[in-house]
């Protein structure tokens, strides 16, 4: 991947009562989880590269690395049927569901 990558970002769409539970909780940290059929490959979004396809079918799991804060991670995007992407391909990922977000303790945030 490129360095101009780690300057690409998501935005997620936190409603005002989440911004509020995740503005008291003690510490600044926190995770957010999304799950695979949650996700989209698309024209916009996160850019990534394709690491894994996992065939099975009457659906396919799409690994992508992705920079995220200077890092690398994987998100796993779920899609119906076989896919046309292969291992190597440069994708995007945007969201499309709900996000789950957790507290440096573990425990979700919100409702």
């Amino acid at each position: 991947m490129k360095s101009s990558d780690a300057d690409v970002h998501l935005d997620l769409p936190f409603d005002d009562s989440m911004l509020s539970a995740i503005a008291d909780q003690a510490s600044d940290d926190f995770a957010v989880g999304i799950r695979p059929e949650h996700l989209i490959l698309g024209d916009e979004g996160i850019a990534g590269e394709v690491t894994v396809v996992e065939a099975l079918g009457s659906e396919s799991f799409i690994h992508v690395k992705v920079l995220h804060q200077g890092e690398e991670t994987l998100l796993v995007v779920r899609e119906s049927g076989q896919s046309d992407i292969g291992r190597g391909d440069h994708v995007k990922i945007s969201q499309s569901g709900p996000l789950h977000v957790f507290g440096a303790d573990g425990e979700r945030i919100g409702n």
